[in-house]
């Protein structure tokens, strides 16, 4: 947070960096394959359109 060049950088309660109302998520391949897994993997994901 103390180098974002933003004003509504913050740091939430459970350590998650956030950039306005968006999580900041790093640039790193293994973390992103981890959240896109877990929210593909959710029973409350589907393509629009489907029923589950």
């Amino acid at each position: 947070v103390e180098n974002c060049d933003r004003t509504d950088c913050s740091v939430r309660n459970d350590g998650a960096l956030m950039v306005g109302n968006r999580l900041y998520v790093p640039n790193d391949e293994f973390l992103k394959r981890e959240i896109l897994e877990e929210a593909n993997e959710s029973v409350f994901a589907m393509h629009p359109g489907s029923t589950k």
